[in-house]
């Protein structure tokens, strides 16, 4: 005996429903049985005089076809068996109810109807004495039938609502997000998870289906676990990624997987801390502005002097490298300054290979062989433009590198090299101030770079390269 069995029992129980009235309504059928088409028709000419009630019939062939069914419900009240295929019966029927659009309450005017038609039969029928136990066990019989229809249409209503308040809030949540089932096919899913997936709906896809290869593995070992859980920053090539996997207590929902994308959230952070940094460096840099730059001229213009007046001294040369590294210092004064206080970008509709080349004019000493391939445009500053492009091609030469090339896509300018690369230990601070992996760089070169990138509303990165060794960086800038 299962759940639904065990709970009928002491609803029988409970209304005294027992061996006895089952006796009596068995022996009671076959006098109801010569009479049950009129009955039936009583039922339905009552169905008929309600508006309401009739108009969710679609015609004759339709109301034949239940006046038959409702004849075989009456036949099975009144002669049994009530096992577990009656109970399922029952429940079936409270179904169909909520499903055509029938109001819950006809369900006790139609049983009240076909309760007075079998009463009447019954007394003007059976022996006065078991007519009074016949109509109790009767009516015990009909108030049961009653209590499983309504229960079952109860359940299916509690259970459509639940669906579509889902389905309301699924639709219109931004985030994405999916209600996965015990079998791990989705049940429902939020409009930006349909686009995730292509488009074409989720209805029974497998939840791997949905997400990238990257996000599948977490959230399957989520899952697994059991428990609320939580997945922060999973990488899905340039883009990040946070998961939710939440277990659901719900025959038909097994988990709520919601994944948010952070990309956009730490590139700002980056923006926020790199903005810190250039505070910071800005007070730094009117320091050393004050305290360095202007001595630093004064000792130039006076080891300048020396050095003229002791071209053939014996120590002219060591003299020269003074001049050199007073140079040196001056230009890192020069380099801090530009990151500290960047002067403002004027991004607008730019030909890119025009201004590719125009920035590589200014390089005519270049010893590096500089190719440059395709067209494209974008939103740019040329002056910033140039200066990014400069600097890569610098970190290039003097990284030892033979040739660079430029290569031009819509929105977008790729530079590699066939130099020595970028360590792997340096690919995560590249463009931290200070870091280079030359032992006389100052280490602002690609750090201004990126900060150039940014205020033209761009992006600066460094990109995974093999053809030929060395180093590949990418310029995304916003389409014009």
């Amino acid at each position: 005996m299962n759940m639904r069995d065990t709970e009928y029992a002491r609803l029988c129980a409970y209304v005294n429903f027992d061996d006895d009235d089952r006796a009596r309504l068995r022996a009671l059928w076959p006098v109801v049985a010569p009479q049950a088409a009129s009955v039936v028709d009583h039922f339905y000419a009552c169905i008929e005089a309600s508006e309401d009630a009739w108009r969710i019939f679609t015609g004759p062939d339709q109301v034949a076809r239940l006046k038959r069914t409702l004849r075989q419900w009456l036949e099975e009240a009144l002669s049994g068996p009530w096992d577990h295929a009656y109970v399922a019966r029952r429940e079936r029927i409270g179904q169909a109810h909520l499903r055509v659009g029938l109001q819950q309450h006809y369900m006790y005017t139609a049983m009240s109807v076909i309760l007075d038609d079998v009463k009447r039969i019954a007394r003007c029928a059976l022996p006065p004495a078991d007519v009074g136990p016949t109509c109790d066990a009767l009516q015990r019989a009909l108030l049961l039938d009653l209590a499983l229809m309504n229960g079952s249409y109860l359940v299916s209503h509690e259970h459509r609502g639940q669906q579509r308040v889902r389905r309301v809030l699924l639709e219109n949540l931004r985030a994405t997000a999916l209600v996965v089932g015990p079998s791990g096919e989705v049940v429902a899913g939020t409009r930006a998870a349909e686009a995730l997936a292509g488009g074409d709906g989720l209805s029974g896809l497998a939840w791997q289906d949905v997400f990238p290869a990257e996000l599948v593995g977490p959230i399957a070992t989520a899952i697994s676990a059991r428990v609320e859980t939580i997945l922060p920053r999973i990488a899905v090539g340039r883009r990040t990624f946070l998961a939710h996997v939440v277990p659901l207590k719900d025959v038909d929902a097994a988990h709520l997987i919601q994944v948010e994308e952070l990309t956009d959230t730490l590139n700002l952070e980056a923006r926020v801390q790199r903005t810190e940094t250039l505070a910071q460096l800005g007070t730094l840099a009117a320091a050393v502005a004050h305290e360095v730059r202007n001595p630093l001229a004064g000792i130039s213009g006076a080891l300048q002097v020396i050095a003229a007046d002791s071209a053939s001294h014996r120590h002219a040369g060591v003299m020269q490298k003074v001049v050199g590294e007073v140079h040196r210092l001056d230009q890192l004064v020069n380099e801090l300054l530009s990151y500290a206080r960047p002067t403002p970008a004027k991004p607008g509709p730019t030909d890119l290979r025009a201004a590719v080349d125009s920035a590589l004019q200014l390089r005519n000493d270049l010893e590096i062989e500089v190719a440059v391939r395709g067209a494209g445009a974008g939103q740019a500053d040329p002056d910033k433009l140039s200066q990014i492009l400069l600097n890569l091609v610098n970190n290039a030469e003097q990284a030892g590198a033979a040739r660079v090339v430029i290569e031009i896509e819509p929105d977008s300018i790729i530079v590699t090299d066939n130099g020595p690369g970028v360590p792997p230990a340096l690919r995560d601070t590249l463009f931290d101030p200070f870091v280079t992996g030359r032992s006389r760089g100052t280490g602002l070169g690609l750090a201004i770079s990126r900060q150039a990138a940014d205020a033209m509303g761009g992006r600066l990165d460094l990109v995974p390269w093999s053809e030929g060794g060395g180093a590949a960086f990418r310029l995304e800038l916003s389409a014009v």
